[in-house]
């Protein structure tokens, strides 16, 4: 159907014949179509990409899943070695961008950050009655193999992605 996607992990499909899908890849959120019914894609529409993707290979997009509202949320991972920001933490930390934050994008492309402090929420998920959920598999502030309802604006442990919030800076004191 498609093809030279970037280490996909998630994707909803959007029409009952499968012929339009969204698709989470590491440097972006894609609404993939085929729009003459041959079975293979024919247009790439890029509906999210404002994380600033710096190629770490640890910085996956999970994700996403649609929501009961119409939605979808997908989660970004903290970065793994090099030169980032680690709030404090021994191993994984943000370029900034958006790392550790879990994110909202209407199906026209409006996003919001939906929450903060992820570490590695390696799955994501929708339940019939509307709440999103997410697993974060690691530890550094983070408790491993832990199942959380995702909630709007809440914090979940990690203080790297912080920077990303508006004033902020590594060397604010709220953060430390």
């Amino acid at each position: 159907f498609a093809e030279g996607l970037f280490d996909s992990l998630g994707v909803v499909v959007e029409d009952g014949k499968g012929l339009v899908v969204v698709a989470g890849q590491k440097a972006e959120l894609t609404r993939i179509s085929d729009t003459n019914g041959d079975g293979i894609a024919d247009k790439y529409e890029t509906l999210f990409d404002a994380h600033s993707y710096h190629g770490n290979y640890h910085t996956y997009l999970h994700g996403p899943v649609r929501a009961k509202d119409g939605a979808y949320y997908f989660a970004l991972n903290l970065a793994h070695g090099g030169d980032i920001y680690m709030g404090g933490g021994q191993v994984m930390g943000t370029f900034g961008g958006f790392n550790g934050w879990a994110v909202r994008v209407e199906p026209d492309g409006k996003y919001q950050l939906f929450a903060n402090g992820l570490r590695s929420p390696a799955s994501v998920g929708a339940s019939p009655d509307g709440r999103v959920w997410y697993a974060d598999n690691q530890g550094d502030f983070v408790g491993t193999s832990k199942f959380y309802e995702l909630k709007k604006d809440k914090f979940y442990g990690h203080p790297a992605g912080l920077v990303d919030l508006p004033g902020m800076t590594p060397a604010s004191t709220e953060i430390q």
